[in-house]
Formats: C-alpha cells, sequence, structure tokens
C-alpha cells in the first residue's frame, strides 16, 4: 500500500525540491512586486514548495494573530478568479508546486495570477467590493497562455 509513496521519495533528489522552491520563490516574489507596484498593501507567504494565496491588508505573517487582520474576502476573491482561470489556487489553504511543474507553467500561472490581479482592480481600491465571477473568454484565454488546460 505504501509502496508508490516510497518509490516517489526515492526519486526526489534535492534538485527537484530545489527546483519547486525556486519555483515557489518566483511566483512570490512577482507577485509581491506586482503589488508594491500597485501600492497594494498584501504579500505571499510561501514554505518550500508550499504556496499560500496572497494576504491581502496586512505586510507580513509573524504569529497567528497577524493573520486574523489579513482581508479574507479578496483573498478568496483571487483565489476563486485564478482557478476559474486555470490556475488552481484554493481559498483558505495552502497550494502545492508540482515537481512536473517547468518553467513555461510557471510563467504562464504568474500571468494569469497577474491578469486576475489587474481584474480585481476595483476590489483592491475599495477592499468592500466584490468582484467574484470574473471569467475570461475561453478563445483569448487559449490564444495567450497556449491552451485551456488547468495548471
Amino acid at each position: 500500500m505504501f509502496s508508490a509513496g516510497l518509490a516517489t521519495l526515492r526519486e526526489l533528489v534535492n534538485e527537484t525540491y530545489d527546483g519547486m522552491n525556486g519555483f515557489a520563490l518566483r511566483i512570490k516574489n512577482e507577485i509581491d512586486a506586482f503589488l508594491r507596484d500597485e501600492h497594494v498593501k498584501g504579500h505571499v507567504s510561501v514554505a518550500g514548495s508550499f504556496m499560500y494565496l496572497i494576504h491581502f491588508g496586512i505586510e507580513d505573517i509573524t504569529n497567528v494573530r497577524d493573520k486574523m487582520w489579513e482581508n479574507k474576502k479578496l483573498a478568496s476573491e483571487f483565489g476563486l478568479c485564478s482557478i476559474c482561470n486555470g490556475v488552481y489556487m484554493v481559498p483558505t489553504h495552502s497550494s502545492n508546486l508540482s515537481a512536473a511543474f517547468t518553467n513555461k507553467d510557471i510563467e504562464r500561472s504568474i500571468g494569469i495570477m497577474s491578469d486576475v490581479l489587474n481584474e480585481m482592480r476595483p476590489s483592491l481600491r475599495t477592499s468592500g467590493a466584490s468582484y467574484l465571477g470574473w471569467r475570461r473568454n475561453s478563445s483569448e484565454y487559449a490564444h495567450k497562455y497556449g491552451s485551456e488546460e488547468a495548471i
């Protein structure tokens, strides 16, 4: 029963973990830069290849109380809009990167997340407006990112 898991662990080498961790850090840095450039208070937290949604409304999390102050409505909006556009970011939970991801997958994910943030600008400015339900035209999505399959 556990043989598949053990076989996987034998195949994963330090370079695999380094690659996944590097991808998570790249996403964090690029999305954090976007937020900074747009003067939006928030950040992405990562722990290795575990990546969390953007914590809107707070600059850093140092303890549990800090997380209580984040804007959960914007975090859910971002997560759901990302899912609708092909990037599986679970609202309220961490997302994990796969060893199978390539640079192209990460670039496409960052592009989609940046597009979602651009579409959320009205919500980001007012922090009270709901922006759920936004969905890119699927042919535009396929043209821009190469396919309609979810990442």
